[in-house]
């Protein structure tokens, strides 16, 4: 399995918003820490880091004064989205002379995708002893876009918001539905049109063929003179007539005769 990927910030790095400048040293070409630079804090400093992620992690130094019997060490006030910690002391060695590099001062997993705001506050930076609070690195888990989006679960395997997945399905089925009863309309109305079309013609027809039976029964509709003898349909609206041929076949319309227009001399 992947390991999830982090974001690490290092304590130069200017997404980090130092307040009260006067309080905090920043230092570089330094030995055992992150990019060679830490930020020295004394106490009032705060430091501030905005990000989107689901984890994340704070790495301290701890460089001990060369005399530091009963000196009070160190320690800083960790505030998560409005959460507070207690004061937290980076441990030390079993010689409380030696230094401690990239020591995990606080951790916290299991954030819900989006966004955090953290705030280092040091309590206890000893300025006149030379024994400050010191800020390595911060690292966090960063917030898959997509996975953040559709409410699955985040990479640290918290469990996501599912809120949105209801009104897409809603939307998806929604939209089914829609194109599904405009399908059915047209059908029906293509369906219907036919039906129309065949029944008008299923008249005609029978008009034909009723016409033709009447000739059969009465052979004098045709004048010997071979003039047309024709029939109207009531149901069709077609006139039928035969020709002195005895052919069956629908009339063309007669159009009355206009008399020209009338004028004065």
């Amino acid at each position: 399995m992947a390991s999830t990927p982090v974001v690490l910030v290092d304590d130069a790095d200017p997404a980090i918003d130092y307040e009260t400048p006067d309080l905090w040293k920043h230092l570089s070409h330094q030995d055992s820490v992150h990019d060679a630079t830490y930020s020295a804090g004394f106490t009032n400093a705060t430091a501030k880091l905005s990000f989107n992620g689901t984890s994340v992690e704070v790495y301290v130094a701890v460089i001990p004064p060369s005399v530091a019997d009963d000196i009070q060490p160190p320690s800083a006030i960790l505030t998560l989205d409005g959460d507070a910690t207690l004061p937290l002391t980076a441990g030390t060695s079993s010689d409380p002379s030696e230094p401690v590099y990239g020591f995990l001062l606080f951790q916290q997993t299991n954030l819900s995708a989006g966004a955090h705001t953290l705030e280092i506050a040091v309590s206890h930076g000893d300025e006149e002893n030379n024994w400050p609070f010191i800020l390595d690195y911060i690292q966090y888990a960063p917030v898959d876009v997509l996975t953040a989006d559709l409410g699955e679960s985040s990479p640290s395997g918290t469990g996501g918001d599912s809120s949105l997945v209801g009104p897409i399905l809603g939307g998806v089925v929604g939209g089914l539905v829609v194109l599904s009863l405009f399908a059915f309309a047209v059908h029906r109305w293509i369906v219907k049109r036919r039906q129309k079309r065949d029944a008008k013609l299923d008249r005609h027809v029978s008009a034909v063929h009723l016409f033709a039976e009447d000739l059969k029964r009465s052979p004098s509709s045709v004048s010997d003179a071979g003039t047309t003898t024709s029939v109207y349909h009531s149901d069709s609206g077609i006139r039928f007539g035969t020709t002195a041929d005895g052919q069956c076949a629908p009339l063309p319309k007669e159009v009355e005769d206009v008399p020209p227009e009338y004028t004065e001399a």
